[in-house]
């Protein structure tokens, strides 16, 4: 009887408390964010956004690339592999970039008003 008067208490004290946590979809009128992703040597397909939308460059690769503008407008510095770096464009254009690590690396970046 002894043994089990704990084991009941321990029992009660596991209960489930049915708590759940609920993240609310967001709201507003900005477009989700671009992503390029880095892999292979390769910026991947080029992609177009709109101004002010977010582009997120990923680095997929084992080794350090830049994703920087060929007219200076935009430089990531190096982004490590598995790091990334956002950006957003103020005006509406086309942006080529490269990696100044491994300038054949290129890419155009379309940016509509």
């Amino acid at each position: 009887m002894v043994l089990i008067i704990p084991l009941v208490l321990l029992v009660a004290a596991c209960g489930d408390d049915d708590a759940a946590t609920t993240t609310a979809p967001a709201t507003g009128g900005t477009a989700p964010t671009a992503v390029i992703t880095i892999s292979g040597f390769d910026f991947g397909d080029p992609i177009s956004v709109t101004v002010g939308q977010t582009v997120e460059v990923r680095n997929d690769d084992g080794t350090p690339h830049t994703w920087t503008s060929t007219d200076g407008g935009f430089d990531s510095g190096p982004i490590g592999a598995g790091e990334s770096f956002t950006h957003s464009f103020a005006a509406p254009g086309v942006y080529p970039f490269l990696c100044e690590i491994h300038t054949s690396m290129t890419g155009e970046m379309t940016v509509t008003g």
